[in-house]
């Protein structure tokens, strides 16, 4: 979690708009709400970077949505 919120701080001191809105934690999961889909793809690629793993992406353009999934 320290992993991504030091990706998501420094993507917003240059990026306003490029925050975390929600972090929901489940026992087996973490759910995080961005206000940006650059974000999203941010995160996802830092923890893949960082634990591997496996990493899927879900993007939904009529919603202008990304859901990124990350397995270990």
């Amino acid at each position: 979690m320290n992993l991504l919120r030091n990706v998501a701080e420094r993507a917003k001191s240059e990026h306003p708009l490029k925050t975390i809105i929600a972090i929901e934690e489940k026992p087996d999961a973490v759910m995080i709400s961005t206000a940006e889909i650059h974000l999203t793809r941010e995160l996802g690629e830092a923890i893949q970077h960082a634990y591997k793993g496996d990493l899927d992406y879900h993007y939904n353009s009529g919603e202008n949505l990304l859901r990124v999934n990350w397995v270990h």
